[in-house]
């Protein structure tokens, strides 16, 4: 089972300003770690159902 993952506009402009501020030093740098930010959020998705077992 997945469960949904919310984004909310807190973090959607945090995100934007890392990864702003990531670019200015290196772009492919904040695309690895934009990347990674993605993989985490798919992995909390689709371990939410073992998470909620374990509490």
């Amino acid at each position: 089972m997945t469960f949904e993952v919310r984004v909310t506009g807190r973090v959607e402009k945090d995100v934007d300003t890392i990864f702003e501020w990531l670019a200015k030093r290196s772009k492919d740098g904040a695309v690895r770690w934009y990347l990674a930010y993605l993989n985490i959020a798919a992995f909390i998705a689709d371990s939410g159902r073992r998470m909620r077992d374990c509490l």
